[in-house]
C-alpha cells in the first residue's frame, strides 16, 4: 500500500499570510498521522519560511513510498534495556537524525540528552 493511503500530511500555518510577511516567531506545524489509528507518527514546528519546502518534500515522499517504508530509530537506556526515546523516520531522514543523536550522546550528560530530544519525540 502507498504510504499516501496510510498516512495523511496535516500542515498547520502558525497565522495569517503568505510566508514572506509572516514573523519567523509564528510557528507552523507539520504531522504526518497514520489514517488507521489517528496517530500521529512524525511531527515538526517549523519556520513559515520552512514549511511549504518541507510539506512538498513529505507529500512527494508519501507518494513514492510503501507505507512500511518508514524507518524507526531508538534509545535505549543500557541500564535497564528501556526504550526511551523513539522515532518513525523517512528514510532520508534516518542518517541525519541518527548522526545529531550519536553526536549528542558523546556530548552531552545523560539527563541533558534526555531533556533536549524529549522535546522532538511524538509520544
Amino acid at each position: 500500500m502507498r504510504a499516501n493511503r496510510a498516512y495523511e500530511l496535516i500542515v498547520r500555518r502558525g497565522g495569517r499570510g503568505p510566508a514572506l510577511l509572516r514573523s519567523a516567531d509564528e510557528a507552523d506545524h507539520i504531522e504526518i498521522v497514520e489514517i488507521d489509528s489517528g496517530e500521529v507518527v512524525l511531527f515538526w514546528d517549523t519556520t513559515p519560511a520552512q514549511t511549504g519546502r518541507l510539506s512538498r518534500a513529505l507529500k512527494a515522499d508519501l507518494a513514492g513510498m510503501e507505507a512500511d517504508e518508514f524507518d524507526h530509530i531508538e534509545v535505549v537506556e543500557i541500564d535497564s534495556g528501556e526504550v526511551v526515546l523513539f522515532w518513525d523516520t523517512t528514510p532520508a531522514q534516518t542518517g541525519r537524525l541518527s548522526r545529531a543523536l550519536k553526536a549528542d550522546l558523546a556530548g552531552m550528560e545523560a539527563e541533558q540528552f534526555l531533556a533536549h530530544w524529549r522535546r522532538y519525540e511524538i509520544q
